[in-house]
């Protein structure tokens, strides 16, 4: 066989399709060329964005594997001084760059075309909003957030061509989100042995604001405890996100299906108490109500699962050995019981906190009805007003901050999109027709649906609507459920 040949052959593997070859050939080489005259080390940058480029033109369902194993992390970025970078944006930017071409070369109707609507509506609402806004680049800052936000709910809608590559999506959620779990352990108990877990040797390229060690310590009754947050920047995220996947990981330890051996029963169990544990060691409120709400949910599209003792008897069981083994570290379960009562008694500092910038968001909106005060402006607002200090203050209240910030057309068409989003899994969920013709399928779009509504409790607490993980979640619901309608895998 030639050399022209081979490199012919080779050419259809990786890439397998007319437009991309005459790409390659005509663009790609010469590009290398003079990349490689001009600087060697981006030479080796533009290899690896060609070997990625190739990896995923061949294999799209990687991209949704890449986002899971890295959207739980936050401290591991690089800092420009004008952007925030996460390891997942040159994914999304290759896998971005093949959905273009892809789509050039056969041309079709997008998937989830209302979802992308409400996306776009918001994102303009919100562009729209720096008519009253006092800091500009924090509008166009989270507007390209947004856009972020909208790419990467639909390359994961889209990478999900079958059930085999959302299943595979979804071990691989469960292997990663004990990852992150087991990392928060290890912090917390290395704070109270002694041992420094942290990531502070991240500070020098990541950005300043975070934080790279142990969450803030909590006060209560003159106990001091700190709070896990894992590989995110606070544990209230950290919560929201263990939350999310707790449902999912709830109905699918209790679903019998085909194929599972006892070893991934085994490690079906280690995630749950895992996850389980180190939601507790978040000391998060919020991240308990929806987990507790998202789990209900989930269960109750299950009825059969609610009459098993092992259900009962496993979150008993979980429950119990999350208590203990938090006690031998050295932190009081009891603070969150406490934290939690504080709360709806309004005594506690972070209650009332949250309840006056609650009334402060009610009063920009009533200020600011139709523009908002201006994406990512709330702090702004709050510092010129409040306190000089806060000026990276939030509402605390995702839908809330939405209105405040993007005004009414803004906020209707954030929920709006929230709607157009959660209705695809809801439909499935309750449907009895397709708990009958597909059960495991049914099982994993009722775990999703809870792992939205988690979501949805814990950020009208707090506000990470724009964390990559919370995209992730929404792309795997509605890929889920676009396969209910598919003949069940025999």
């Amino acid at each position: 066989m030639s050399a022209a040949v081979r490199w012919a052959d080779l050419e259809r593997r990786c890439f397998n399709a007319p437009l991309s070859i005459h790409a390659w050939r005509w663009v790609g080489i010469p590009s290398l060329c003079l990349i490689a005259l001009a600087k060697p080390w981006l030479f080796g940058v533009a290899a690896v964005a060609l070997a990625l480029f190739a990896l995923i033109w061949r294999r799209p369902h990687l991209v949704v594997l890449s986002f899971i194993v890295l959207m739980g992390n936050v401290k591991v970025n690089y800092y420009t001084g004008l952007v925030t970078l996460f390891p997942e944006y040159p994914i999304l930017l290759v896998a971005s760059l093949v959905g273009v071409l892809k789509q050039l070369e056969r041309p079709r109707a997008l998937p989830q075309t209302q979802v992308l609507m409400w996306f776009a509506l918001w994102t303009l609402a919100g562009l729209g909003s720096v008519a009253f806004a006092y800091n500009v680049p924090r509008v166009l800052s989270k507007a390209m957030l947004a856009v972020i936000a909208a790419a990467i709910f639909e390359l994961t809608v889209l990478s999900l061509r079958n059930r085999r590559d959302l299943d595979r999506a979804l071990n691989w959620l469960t292997a990663s989100a004990s990852l992150v779990a087991t990392y928060g352990i290890v912090q917390m108990a290395g704070v109270f042995l002694g041992i420094d877990t942290s990531l502070g040797f991240l500070r020098r390229w990541g950005n300043p604001e975070f934080e790279y060690s142990v969450g803030a310590p909590v006060l209560y009754r003159l106990t001091s405890t700190f709070r896990a947050n894992s590989l995110f920047n606070d544990p209230n995220i950290l919560g929201g996100y263990l939350a999310a996947v707790l449902p999912l990981i709830v109905v699918r330890l209790l679903t019998p299906r085909q194929g599972r051996t006892r070893m991934v029963l085994v490690g079906e169990t280690a995630a749950f108490l895992l996850v389980l544990f180190c939601l507790l060691l978040t000391l998060s409120r919020s991240g308990f109500l929806g987990a507790f709400l998202g789990v209900a949910v989930a269960l109750v599209f299950l009825p059969e699962a609610l009459r098993r003792g092992r259900l009962w008897f496993g979150l008993v069981a979980g429950g119990t050995a999350a208590v203990a083994a938090s006690a031998a570290i050295g932190v009081n379960a009891l603070v969150l019981l406490g934290r939690l009562n504080s709360a709806l008694e309004g005594t506690e500092f972070s209650a009332q906190v949250h309840r006056d910038l609650f009334r402060y968001g009610l009063e920009l909106f009533a200020r600011y009805p139709l523009t908002g005060i201006g994406f990512h402006n709330f702090g702004e607002y709050y510092a010129r007003e409040v306190d000089p200090t806060a000026s990276n203050m939030m509402a605390h209240n995702m839908w809330l901050s939405n209105f405040a910030e993007a005004g009414l057309v803004g906020g209707i068409a954030y929920v709006m999109l929230c709607w157009a989003i959660g209705s695809q899994p809801f439909r499935v969920a309750r449907s009895p027709e397709a708990r009958r013709r597909d059960p495991y399928l049914h099982t994993a779009v009722a775990g999703l649906f809870g792992g939205l509504i988690a979501l949805a409790v814990t950020n009208a607490f707090y506000d990470f609507s724009l964390r990559t993980f919370v995209w992730v979640f929404a792309g795997l619901a509605v890929a889920a459920s676009r396969f209910v309608s598919m003949e069940p895998a025999c």
